[in-house]
């Protein structure tokens, strides 16, 4: 009879570890659910450093993350799935790039808002998106130019 009461007392702490640490994990990584945010597409040549999770960036400040990512067979672009907080009304004229923290950081969306009045709609592509620059490429073919 014992050895039931311990073996309970263990799956309980156990469970409880359990729920605590998938608490921390969603309020350490920012995780947007449903409710709190909007979905936006954006569509890259080149999405080089982008992965699930990356962070996107309006000012510096984190207002969403990347949660799905795939090949669009009609175009050969990286097509990003994006959350956005939706406190965060962007206008369909919002520039979406691939940035990088300095030279040795991670990459993250970059948002620069536009001007325009019509709002980006939930699900909805935006218009205009820049790629990484790579800069090795960059130098090697200013180096290849030289010689």
């Amino acid at each position: 009879m014992m050895d039931s009461k311990v073996e309970a007392f263990v799956g309980f702490v156990v469970l409880v570890f359990a729920a605590g640490f998938l608490y921390w994990l969603f309020q350490a990584n920012d995780v947007y659910v449903a409710g709190d945010s909007y979905e936006i597409v954006a569509e890259f040549r080149s999405a080089e450093g982008v992965g699930v999770g990356t962070e996107v960036r309006l000012a510096g400040i984190k207002v969403g993350s990347v949660y799905k990512m795939r090949l669009n067979p009609d175009n050969l672009k990286a097509s990003v799935h994006m959350s956005v907080d939706s406190d965060i009304q962007l206008t369909t004229d919002t520039l979406f790039s691939v940035s990088t923290e300095g030279l040795l950081g991670g990459n993250y969306i970059d948002v620069s808002p536009g001007v325009e009045d019509a709002v980006i709609k939930p699900g909805e592509q935006v218009k205009f998106t820049q790629s990484h620059v790579d800069f090795l490429t960059l130098l090697a073919q200013f180096v290849g130019e030289e010689s």
